[in-house]
């Protein structure tokens, strides 16, 4: 059991490391036209997130979801409407 918890350190400070001085920004994936009113959100135990990718100017990927912090779907249709134009074409560091 202590060398499974050791591992999963191991990994965790390996993907800190990947991200630590890298910029990112929204996946071009992400800005696909779809019929889905709930494109990358999802509920989970009543409370909304929204899931994105993410990529790096050196071609990694990753994932990242965020806690919308709300159970009403119209508002997270809004909030993940403002989250993707505010990052849209915009590099931050994760």
């Amino acid at each position: 059991m202590l060398s499974a918890v050791k591992s999963q350190e191991k990994h965790k400070e390996k993907n800190m490391s990947i991200t630590k001085d890298r910029v990112w920004k929204l996946s071009k994936r992400t800005f696909r036209k779809t019929t889905n009113e709930m494109h990358h959100l999802y509920n989970n135990r009543g409370i909304y997130w929204i899931s994105l990718t993410f990529e790096s100017i050196d071609d990694l990927s990753e994932r990242r979801r965020i806690n919308l912090k709300t159970d009403n779907k119209e508002k997270a249709i809004r909030l993940r409407d403002k989250i993707l134009n505010d990052l849209k074409g915009r590099w931050i560091k994760l």
